[in-house]
């Protein structure tokens, strides 16, 4: 049974239901009732995950007051857990909680967390992080896709292999996780793309890609694929930004009380809005304080279909 949540549950929702999609089996939902011991328990936002064969249940609690969350809220909140027999416990404050609430939460194991536009966590005195943008633009796409040789050693570029591979592939999410994970590699000389294909300059070693997607083609296919010796070719332009995510209205921040981490979600789908806010540089190495450890670095993706990207900055105070 749902009930009505206030405009920070859905924030908080929002931040968990990001975070949670690229875990295929987590299931986020909000504003639920359960069944406990003495009766009816109400969940803010409830996150089902499995691993190992096993099912996990984390309650999410918010709490949005105009004061620092106190221990009597925090005793609530652990036998609420008890009650439902919750695997974990985080509660989620717009105005952080009292010294005698975060010894407590550290006793029980409950997990304490900050959330709100980054404009407010600014005005509550939290870091205003750098951020470092590339921009990259796919112009090109190509892919060298080499089969197996049968009863010999070695593998052979079969063309109609290729082809049909390549309409197969969902390209966006093989460049975006190559972006992400730094696959994308320049061409040299000996690569076979470069006398193979015009106008293409970089490629994705097929061979560690898969590691991230290992389903990005028909299993009966990937059987035959000489993943050694493929790769996704590409020829990319890119532009770097760099400015303060207080540059982004909308920017929402969670951030950790305990370990310091901050977790930001952007709405960068469309930066030309925040054309006025950012500003270009020529490459990484120019921006300002280049190589400090605060500066957040993303890839945004022009033919990445995404209204949001999740970043993750562990801030050092």
């Amino acid at each position: 049974m749902t009930k009505r949540g206030s405009s920070f549950e859905q924030m908080v929702y929002s931040i968990y239901k990001n975070l949670s999609s690229r875990q295929v089996d987590a299931k986020v939902s909000m504003n639920q009732w359960s069944d406990g011991p003495d009766g009816r328990r109400e969940i803010d936002i409830e996150v089902i995950h499995s691993a190992f064969g096993s099912h996990f249940r984390t309650v999410i609690e918010c709490k949005d007051w105009n004061r620092p969350v106190d221990i009597k809220a925090i005793d609530g909140f652990h036998s609420k857990l008890i009650d439902l027999r919750a695997s974990k416990g985080v509660m989620v404050a717009r105005k952080g909680f009292s010294p005698k609430a975060k010894r407590k939460a550290d006793r029980y194991g409950i997990e304490l967390k900050v959330a709100g536009f980054s404009r407010e966590m600014i005005e509550m005195g939290m870091n205003n992080i750098p951020i470092g943008i590339r921009k990259l633009r796919t112009e090109k796409k190509a892919a060298i896709f080499c089969l197996k040789k049968e009863r010999l050693k070695g593998s052979i570029l079969d063309t109609k292999a290729t082809q049909d591979a390549q309409e197969a592939i969902d390209w966006s999410k093989a460049i975006h996780i190559s972006a992400k994970y730094n696959l994308i590699l320049p061409i040299e000389s000996d690569h076979p793309a470069a006398g193979l294909f015009e106008n293409v300059d970089r490629f994705i070693p097929f061979k560690l890609l898969v590691k991230y997607i290992p389903d990005i083609l028909p299993l009966n296919f990937m059987e035959r694929l000489d993943i050694n010796n493929s790769s996704l070719c590409l020829h990319m332009t890119e532009k770097y930004l760099f400015g303060y995510h207080h540059d982004f209205p909308e920017a929402i921040q969670l951030s950790d009380i305990t370990d310091k981490r901050t977790q930001i979600i952007l709405p960068i789908k469309d930066l030309s809005e925040f054309g006025g806010n950012l500003r270009e540089y020529k490459d990484p190495h120019s921006f300002p304080n280049f190589g400090a450890q605060n500066i957040l670095m993303i890839v945004v993706l022009d033919d990445f279909d995404s209204q949001q990207t999740v970043l993750y900055q562990r801030i050092v105070d």
